[in-house]
């Protein structure tokens, strides 16, 4: 079969996966109605309330719970290393876990006031998310603010300078090769560009020649 063919069967099969699943509720579970599909192809958070896993309520609540979300599973943590028998316990002392656990917890802390700076400044753009009740977040929510933290760092710090200069140089490096005249006109497409300081060297090489291993924080 040629590869075409596969492609095409596959985007068929996705194109008629819900009706599929539509027509057997429908044939098992006669009473079935459209909102029970609905929740069937769309659940609803484990809260009750409609909140995408990509929304601004989720965000806002994710970002506003990050010290509790990360005490909690510190906490899980040193549980875990307190259930170890004498002999892991002391291997694990050796090689220094928890003084490790010990330096997560202050760098926990530290990253809470930036988690809460960020949860209060949203409140300030978009007040109304003082009254969304409280929801019930998960290990993933934890994860992507932990990851937008790492993003700070590697974006827009100078820690993340060596790590963006040898990621991010060449391709800088390949657009600087652009004549300058030439630039303003481009567009460039940046995607997963995390918190956007790849796209915003790119456009500063637009308006004036712009070097790299320069650091404005």
């Amino acid at each position: 079969m040629a590869m075409t063919d596969i492609v095409a069967s596959d985007a068929l099969l996705a194109c008629l996966l819900p009706l599929i699943i539509i027509a057997a509720a429908f044939k098992a579970f006669p009473r079935t109605t459209v909102r029970d599909i609905q929740e069937l192809l769309w659940p609803k958070s484990a809260f009750g309330n409609t909140h995408p896993h990509f929304s601004l309520e989720r965000a806002y609540h994710a970002y506003a719970q990050y010290a509790r979300l990360s005490g909690n599973d510190l906490s899980k943590m040193r549980f875990s290393y307190s259930q170890l028998s004498r002999a892991n316990k002391k291997l694990g002392y050796a090689i220094g876990y928890p003084a490790k656990l010990d330096r997560l917890h202050d760098a926990t802390q530290r990253n809470a006031v930036v988690a809460n700076g960020i949860a209060d400044l949203a409140l300030e753009e978009f007040p109304p998310l003082k009254d969304q009740p409280e929801l019930g977040l998960t290990a993933v929510d934890l994860s992507r603010v932990r990851e937008a933290l790492k993003h700070f760092v590697r974006d827009w710090s100078s820690e993340g300078l060596e790590e963006r200069s040898r990621i991010f140089g060449p391709i800088l490096e390949v657009l600087q090769s652009v004549d300058e005249e030439k630039r303003a006109g481009m567009k460039v497409l940046v995607p997963g560009c995390g918190l956007g300081r790849l796209a915003w060297d790119i456009s500063e090489l637009g308006s004036s020649f712009f070097d790299f291993n320069d650091s404005p924080i």
